[in-house]
């Protein structure tokens, strides 16, 4: 028996998608528009050169826009300051699997350099 503790599990509970520089989906916060990084049914990572403005007390209210114009609202909570949002509202499993047929369809090589 191993007096270690036990490894801590860094598994996704969800897939992560990501997209494409050109096609990333955007998150509005308050008319500031951000690039989103990854996507999955449970949250969101997205790039911002500072804290922005529009996150209140460690709280995300705001859009994330699709390249095909869809809108879904998200809410949720700052869990890194590499701005990792973990929704309580969100993508459905069905947008991340559309969005991934449609990046490997444009993209066949994305994810496998």
């Amino acid at each position: 028996m191993s007096d270690q503790p036990p490894a801590p599990n860094n598994q996704r509970q969800r897939f992560r998608l990501r997209h494409p520089s050109e096609v990333r989906p955007k998150l509005v916060i308050d008319e500031q528009t951000y690039d989103v990084l990854d996507v999955s049914e449970g949250g969101l990572k997205f790039f911002a050169n500072e804290l922005p403005p529009g996150i209140q007390n460690g709280r995300v209210d705001g859009q994330m826009v699709f390249r095909d114009g869809e809108s879904i609202p998200v809410k949720g909570r700052v869990v890194r300051y590499e701005i990792a949002v973990q929704f309580e509202e969100g993508v459905p499993y069905k947008k991340i699997v559309s969005e991934q047929i449609e990046i490997f369809k444009h993209f066949p090589n994305f994810g496998h350099q």
